[in-house]
């Protein structure tokens, strides 16, 4: 949460730069806990309102009605520190498809549309693992977020890795069934994998 010094410092407008919650001043990126799921502060609208994460219009005095609770460890400058791990893989996610956005951009317009399957399973599956992104922690989040930490490692990209999986094994990924039973067999595939080596 932001301190008085840096609002000195930094000329910040209350209701524009940053809003009191709960008591607390809290800025654009600042998380809260809302029933154990992380609320974010996404923009100011005023001195009373926000949108969150989801764009759902949001009121200050929602923390005492909803019961709300503080959370400093998870503000801005912390962004990934006890996250929930779909959140984290989330937020590299977020990254890899704008990365993906940018290059097919670039491409011609034949080029993308002969990329039509590999843009399909980019967008389906960018949009699965957000929408999971405030499910409580897992066996398989656990584990996607190990096999995505691995593959950065390596310099590789988690959705990249994903479709060479989904191109092997030719799946389906059209119901949020098949989206995922892929990813928990994305999992064992690489689990195996790296057992063997």
């Amino acid at each position: 949460m932001i301190t008085s010094q840096e609002i000195i410092e930094k000329c910040l407008k209350d209701g524009r730069d940053y809003m009191y919650i709960g008591g607390e001043r809290y800025r654009p990126g600042d998380c809260l806990l809302y029933n154990g799921q992380e609320l974010t502060v996404k923009k100011i609208l005023d001195q009373v309102h926000f949108f969150d994460q989801r764009n759902f219009c949001m009121h200050s005095y929602m923390y005492h009605e909803q019961k709300w609770e503080h959370c400093p460890e998870r503000n801005a400058d912390k962004k990934t520190k006890d996250r929930i791990h779909y959140a984290v893989i989330a937020d590299k996610v977020r990254t890899e498809r704008e990365k993906f956005h940018d290059s097919e951009i670039q491409n011609k317009p034949f080029q993308v549309y002969d990329a039509y399957n590999r843009i399909y399973f980019w967008e389906t599956m960018c949009r699965h693992i957000l929408k999971k992104e405030y499910d409580p922690n897992d066996k398989d989040s656990e584990a996607l977020l190990k096999l995505s930490d691995k593959l950065t490692a390596r310099g590789a990209t988690l959705l990249a890795d994903m479709y060479r999986h989904f191109l092997l094994k030719s799946e389906n990924i059209g119901s949020k069934f098949d989206r995922e039973r892929f990813v928990t067999g994305y999992i064992a595939a690489q689990t195996k994998e790296n057992e063997r080596y």
